[in-house]
């Protein structure tokens, strides 16, 4: 009898600290998100201020059309399951979470790749059971699966861990298929594309690589281990401003249209053909990729 009651308190001791370990463990990764996201938010509302006072860059323009589904948990079933259907016909897609994590104003933004006219659908992330939340689910569920491609632009994980205790999410599946880091991809691309000007002071083993001895003013990055911003990726591929619109729908647009560039391999004079084609009257990055062409590359 007393043995047995040891026994029983031992096991709920065991799971007790298990219990904790984990509760702890949640508490950490929550803390360190929230951590992360608030610094993302400053750095994402300084990249937005500085984008303003770039002269000249020209508003971000499509490769294709769009068409613009919004879902909350008002809307339609019926919505959701034409998104459904689409969905189905569907096999590659961008994805960007956002939102305001201290108020829990969260949202997740699809982009449905298709050959003559994208769907994009902003998605109110919400606990309540409604008429469409079911639908939402079946979505998610349609979209997040390892038969798809998914296109992300740098770590979505360290944001995901708000959207956990929301069911319809799916937070585990998406860990679970393989996301394509278009801003890794851009980062090779880009500078084995634009390499250092030769009258630079950087090594020429490392032509590929940002380093601090870089002075070419193409190259807005001298550390191996920085990143792109969506926003400078943009401005130095296509000389144009993603934020002239004030839409977070174009940042689905821009991995997609950058994604593209890559996929295509497209080269320093196909980029400058389009600046040219396209901005002609810019006087900002387009003239520094001219510069770069015309002295340098058009001998390879």
């Amino acid at each position: 009898m007393i043995f047995g009651s040891l026994v029983s308190m031992l096991i709920g001791i065991l799971i007790s600290r298990y219990i904790n370990h984990y509760q702890l463990r949640d508490i950490k990764i929550a803390i360190q998100s929230s951590k992360e996201e608030l610094l993302n938010m400053y750095s994402r509302d300084i990249e937005f201020r500085k984008s303003k006072e770039v002269k000249g860059l020209s508003n971000f323009m499509l490769f294709t059309p769009y068409k613009y589904v919004y879902i909350d948990q008002t809307t339609s079933p019926i919505i959701a399951e034409d998104l459904i259907i689409q969905a189905k016909r569907t096999k590659k897609f961008t994805i960007v979470v956002h939102g305001d994590i201290l108020s829990k104003d969260l949202f997740i933004e699809i982009e449905l790749i298709q050959k003559f006219q994208s769907i994009i659908t902003r998605i109110q992330i919400f606990k309540n059971s409604t008429t469409v939340y079911d639908r939402i689910k079946q979505l998610l569920s349609t979209i997040i699966d390892v038969s798809n491609t998914i296109q992300i632009w740098g770590d979505i994980n360290k944001n995901l861990f708000h959207y956990k205790d929301y069911v319809f999410f799916i937070y585990e599946k998406l860990q679970a298929v393989r996301l394509i880091d278009i801003r890794q991809d851009f980062k090779l691309w880009y500078n084995a594309t634009f390499s250092h000007s030769t009258t630079g002071g950087q090594i020429i083993d490392f032509i590929d690589i940002d380093g601090p001895l870089c002075s070419c003013s193409h190259r807005p990055y001298k550390s191996s281990t920085d990143t792109w911003s969506l926003w400078k990726a943009v401005a130095y591929t296509f000389d144009e401003n993603r934020y002239k619109t004030n839409s977070n729908i174009h940042e689905c647009l821009a991995i997609t249209k950058i994604s593209k560039v890559i996929e295509e391999k497209w080269t320093r004079k196909q980029t400058l053909n389009y600046i040219n084609l396209h901005h002609v009257n810019n006087q900002t990055i387009r003239n520094n990729i001219a510069v770069i062409i015309n002295i340098k590359f058009y001998k390879k």
